[in-house]
């Protein structure tokens, strides 16, 4: 069972891998979580492609079938994923490989609330400033 938690939200690896080879581009894929800075769990996604395909390309693919919380935050390309004796994707294995952090939007969850009140202050002067006008 590979089943994390990531933000507070319970998430089944194995969906979001199921998503990825969905990508006409993607032949084979595995995600892991992966500890963050600040004790944060990130997920990496590890893929083998028959064309090239940019990352921001893949997070908008994921991003119309899967939750933001469930879009991998890093990307790394393979020629194979590495597989233990009996077949199985060999995670630890895949741990080792280099990853893409993706480009993404930042989300509230990403400000500190000093940085949400001068945002919603430049916001409001800006509406008054066209109320003006």
């Amino acid at each position: 069972d590979d089943q994390v938690k990531i933000r507070g939200f319970r998430v089944e690896l194995g969906e979001i891998e199921d998503a990825l080879r969905a990508h006409p581009a993607v032949a084979d894929a595995a995600v892991l979580a992966v500890p963050a800075a600040g004790g944060d769990t990130r997920l990496a996604a590890y893929m083998v492609t028959v064309r090239d395909v940019p990352t921001d390309a893949l997070r908008a693919y994921l991003s119309g079938k899967l939750p933001e919380y469930m879009v991998p935050n890093e990307y790394a390309r393979l020629g194979e994923l590495p597989r233990t004796r009996n077949g199985k994707v060999d995670r630890k294995r895949l741990g080792h490989s280099a990853v893409e952090p993706s480009p993404r939007r930042p989300t509230l969850d990403d400000l500190t609330p000093e940085q949400i009140s001068a945002l919603l202050r430049q916001l409001t002067s800006e509406s008054a400033r066209r109320d003006e006008k």
